[in-house]
């Protein structure tokens, strides 16, 4: 099929970068990427007059530019077509992250982590969003790729809660389960720790996938038969997989706590994608236990284990950097 653009040669000498990415539009795939850009309101006023142009349009990668909700209203009330969304890293809050929930009726897959949104019931209207997709809008996803939505980074909190609610909630991607967890702390009115993470770490083939399992297993026997077995090399994880459960209170035994979540991040064996995850995954780690895997028949230094430590005592300098710095915003704010 011929790529079709809706060019305009006017656009070109403005703005080469965002220019020759919509000019490459190939229909028969239908995703554009327009990230890392520094893409401002004003640039989305133009540009979404040429996506709107461009058929079949229905992934849109928008992240890491400096989009507020200006422009979040600009895309979610003109490309209504989209399916996915990634729009993570810009500065958008409420009005925008509403816009988007009440205009984009076919959303799927919605990337909009670390943005300015506080309100957690706007993050709950973004959830139903996807749970209320309607069929028909535009191109329709793969069917075997399951509703996803990313919210970490984002300040939300209920009135009722003191406090931010917990990245360990905000890290679940699955948008009924971020729902029920979201409604469940307003009913609680607490941002006490009901949630818990456990961070593994190692090199490949140490053991942790499979301990991943064990502490995320259910009760069925077909899941505790798969503990038994060998994980075939197909189904290593090769980066940064997570996995949860629920804990009950004899489960735990730990006074005055309900059910528990647990969920368990589950990090590749492979030192450059670690490497790239600290700042990701270990940096939000807060309220984490950190599981060291290492193999009884190798060698501390053969198994890497003095970098996995050297990762993690990173976190804790980093943890407490990160801390600092929000107490000096808040005593900005407070003067």
């Amino acid at each position: 099929m011929a790529k079709q653009s809706g060019r305009d040669s006017r656009d070109d000498d403005d703005d080469p970068g965002w220019c020759a990415a919509l000019n490459a539009y190939n229909p028969a795939e239908g995703a554009i990427r327009l990230a890392w850009l520094g893409l401002d309101d004003s640039a989305i006023d133009r540009i979404v007059k040429r996506l709107v142009r461009l058929p079949g349009l229905h992934t849109l990668d928008i992240g890491h530019n400096d989009i507020g909700d200006a422009g979040a209203r600009a895309i979610a009330e003109n490309l209504t077509g989209l399916h996915t969304l990634d729009i993570g890293y810009n500065r958008i809050g409420e009005a925008g992250a509403r816009a988007i929930a009440e205009n984009l009726t076919g959303l799927h897959t919605l990337h909009i982590g670390y943005n300015r949104i506080g309100d957690a019931g706007i993050a709950v209207q973004l959830c139903d969003r996807i749970l209320n997709r309607r069929a028909g809008i535009g191109r329709s996803p793969p069917a075997d790729r399951k509703p996803s939505i990313d919210l970490q980074g984002n300040p939300l909190r209920w009135p009722e809660m003191e406090g931010k609610v917990s990245e360990t909630i905000l890290s679940e991607n699955d948008p009924a389960k971020l729902k029920a967890l979201l409604l469940k702390l307003r009913e609680e009115g607490s941002t006490r720790l009901h949630a818990a993470r456990a961070v593994m770490a190692g090199p490949s083939m140490h053991g942790k996938t499979h301990l991943a399992r064990w502490l995320t297993a259910g009760e069925q026997p077909e899941d505790q038969a798969a503990l038994r077995r060998a994980i075939p090399l197909d189904q290593r994880t090769w980066g940064f997989h997570p996995a949860s459960t629920t804990l009950r209170s004899s489960d735990h035994n730990q006074a005055g706590l309900p059910e528990l979540l647990l969920r368990v991040i589950d990090c590749g064996g492979h030192l450059e994608q670690l490497q790239s995850h600290h700042n990701l995954v270990y940096l939000g780690s807060r309220r984490s236990v950190f599981i060291l895997c290492v193999r009884a028949d190798r060698g501390f230094a053969e198994s890497w284990a003095d970098y996995h430590l050297g990762l993690i005592g990173s976190l804790r300098i980093k943890q407490r950097e990160y801390d600092e710095g929000d107490d000096e915003i808040a005593a900005r704010g407070n003067n």
